[in-house]
């Protein structure tokens, strides 16, 4: 409680430092989650999306489609990839299928 005879206080409860404008920039550059599946068919391209369902983010997940060497986006999927996520899809997918860029 603040009483009359003492100056108020701010209270902090985190604190985050600042970064000059030119390390943001570069860190702000868009990411992508890029997961090489054998086809466009692949059943477990429902467990990407389900995945990405549990742990939404701002990443973009892009598929490279292995049968016709193309990429595709998958719309409206986006993704948190932290460890947790890059690893479970890694164990589907195995390491050098899921690249983080």
């Amino acid at each position: 409680s603040l009483e009359e005879s003492e100056p108020p206080r701010i209270m902090l409860s985190s604190l985050t430092p600042l970064i000059p404008n030119s390390e943001y920039k570069s860190d702000s550059a868009e990411k992508k989650l890029y997961i090489k599946v054998p086809s466009l068919n692949d059943p477990r391209i429902n467990n990407i999306v389900r995945i990405a369902t549990l742990n939404s983010g701002e990443v973009k997940v892009i598929l490279f489609d292995g049968s016709t060497r193309k990429y595709s986006v998958m719309s409206g999927v986006r993704i948190n990839p932290d460890d947790r996520v890059l690893d479970r899809l890694s164990s589907m997918f195995s390491p050098e299928n899921v690249v983080l860029k």
